[in-house]
């Protein structure tokens, strides 16, 4: 599979062997991370290939971590449509972990059609009753991403930059072109080649959470004027940073988490499944 296709795959917990062994704790998951992705950056060619990407997809998906385990790093802040939390940058800044806190809708108390925006908050989606709280429409700074739903669902809008012949960032628009719904433990990928995209909370009273894997890490990225297309760079800012805390999950891997006896390249396989293309034709 090419990830610059149309194709928008999604991968849930029921194409895992019920023999694959499970990761327990996050401090496990980002062990094995650091370790996989660490060896990959010997092969540089390795770390864009999709062999690569689906294992790395796998290894994620075999994490089941209980709500103890990764709920204190899920910190979240009141009347913005997202908070990142930063758990881990890996070795050499190779990757980045965040966990996300995604607001559920807020209610529209006055009705109005164009209701006041709160800071990170692109609003489109609006009701008599509620306000949908879209993320702004974001690139990944050339970097792959890695999405892991832990708790409720989330849903994801990818848009095709069309630029004109000056090239610049004033001068192009944004088309949708294909959408899909993250569900509870469910994992999808997400790059550059792919589009630009945004992500939304729209059906739960309750935050939603998920797992970012960015390989590399990066530190600013664009952001796009969903009317005009104009895309402007800002900082990566995280509401917490665990790893400034000195609390982000960097800590030897626990040897009850694991199966010394079966290697990390055989129960991390995971054969992929189409589940829905783009419903939007991309021209």
């Amino acid at each position: 599979m090419e990830f610059g296709s149309s194709v928008f795959e999604t991968l849930g917990p029921e194409y895992l062997s019920p023999k694959t062994p499970r990761i327990k704790t996050l401090k496990s998951l980002v062990n094995i991370l650091d370790s996989e992705i660490s060896r990959a950056q010997d092969h540089p060619e390795c770390l864009q290939s999709s062999e690569f990407i689906q294992k790395l997809k796998s290894i994620l998906l075999t994490y089941d971590g209980n709500d103890d385990d990764w709920k204190r790093y899920s910190k979240v802040q009141p009347n913005v449509a997202y908070s990142r939390n930063l758990i881990t940058q890996g070795s050499n800044n190779g990757f980045k972990l965040l966990l996300n806190v995604w607001n559920p809708p807020r209610e529209n108390s006055s009705g109005d059609e164009q209701p006041s925006l709160s800071n990170g908050e692109e609003v489109d989606d609006v009701d008599e009753a509620r306000v949908i709280r879209w993320s702004q429409i974001q690139d990944n700074s050339g970097s792959n991403c890695i999405v892991r739903m832990l708790e409720g669902e989330l849903y994801v809008e990818r848009y095709k930059l069309l630029k004109t012949e000056s090239q610049s960032s004033k001068n192009q628009s944004l088309k949708l072109i294909g959408g899909n719904v993250l569900n509870n433990g469910g994992v999808i990928f997400l790059n550059d080649e792919m589009g630009v995209h945004r992500f939304a909370n729209k059906t739960r009273t309750q935050p939603t959470c998920s797992l970012h894997l960015y390989v590399p890490g990066f530190d600013s990225y664009n952001v796009y004027d969903k009317l005009t297309g104009e895309s402007t760079r800002v900082t990566q800012e995280f509401y917490h940073n665990m790893v400034e805390d000195g609390d982000s999950g960097e800590h030897e891997v626990d040897v009850k988490d694991l199966d010394p006896e079966i290697p990390v390249d055989e129960w991390v396989q995971v054969k992929p499944k189409l589940v829905m293309k783009d419903d939007v034709s991309k021209d």
